[in-house]
């Protein structure tokens, strides 16, 4: 009889808790990205932070891309 088999490591078995944030976009070029990738939809997961870059996915995860914490030219951090 085959059962399912658990790892003896408990950090295998734990689940990762994603990090969510708001976005707005604010150009022309992010606006079509918005409504046609994203599916209007203004929350993201955050994938990475490096320094001043948010590597970011949406959560309908078709569209990945990054933005700049502070004055981004397409995106703003609404929280």
């Amino acid at each position: 009889m085959q059962g399912s088999t658990l790892s003896k490591n408990p950090s295998e078995n734990t689940k990762i808790k994603r990090k969510i944030i708001t976005i707005d976009p604010i150009s022309k070029l992010a606006q079509e990205r918005f409504d046609e990738c994203m599916d209007g939809l203004h929350s993201c997961y955050l994938d990475d932070e490096v320094n001043e870059t948010l590597y970011l996915t949406s959560v309908n995860k078709k569209y990945k891309f990054t933005m700049n914490k502070k004055n981004d030219n397409n995106w703003k951090l609404v929280k």
